[in-house]
């Protein structure tokens, strides 16, 4: 089942579809401005002392956020708690690299991935790890944004 249809910031509407036998969450964000104000309630130590380790490196800095925030989005989608959730107990450790990862999470029950779409999107999934399957398996993504001012059509392989 998906739980990751979202409404996003500003003027960006965004719709993500994911076919799973398990619980399934999704995001894609626009890499952007940091909102610095949340980084204390929802990443764990570890993760703001690596962001904030990258500060002084402003594009860096913003990926890293992104990688963060989504991973921890589709997390609370895929757990279905929505924000009942406390972000900051559980982490990630994502990996700056543009291809489609495996990323570690400390929750052992979650399996999750991540990669960078066309240099200014991040796009992560979180699912139920199962005995069965112990790897989340893509062939193709594809991801449709619309907005007021553009259609913009992104493929990763």
């Amino acid at each position: 089942r998906d739980r990751s249809p979202s409404r996003g910031l500003g003027d960006v509407y965004k719709r993500q579809c994911v076919f799973s036998d398990t619980e399934t969450g999704v995001d894609v964000e626009r890499i952007r401005e940091v909102k610095e104000k949340v980084i204390p309630k929802v990443f764990d130590r570890a993760e703001q002392e690596l962001l904030f380790w990258n500060k002084a490196e402003k594009e860096k800095y913003k990926e890293i956020f992104y990688r963060f925030w989504t991973l921890k989005e589709s997390y609370v989608k895929q757990s279905g708690q929505g924000m009942t959730v406390k972000l900051t107990d559980f982490a990630f450790q994502p990996e700056l690299d543009p291809g489609w990862r495996e990323v570690p999470c400390t929750d052992e029950k979650v399996g999750a991935m991540q990669c960078k779409l066309k240099e200014k999107w991040i796009l992560s999934v979180c699912v139920e790890k199962s005995q069965a399957d112990e790897r989340i398996t893509t062939e193709k993504i594809v991801i449709r944004e619309i907005t007021t001012k553009e259609k913009e059509w992104m493929e990763h392989e």
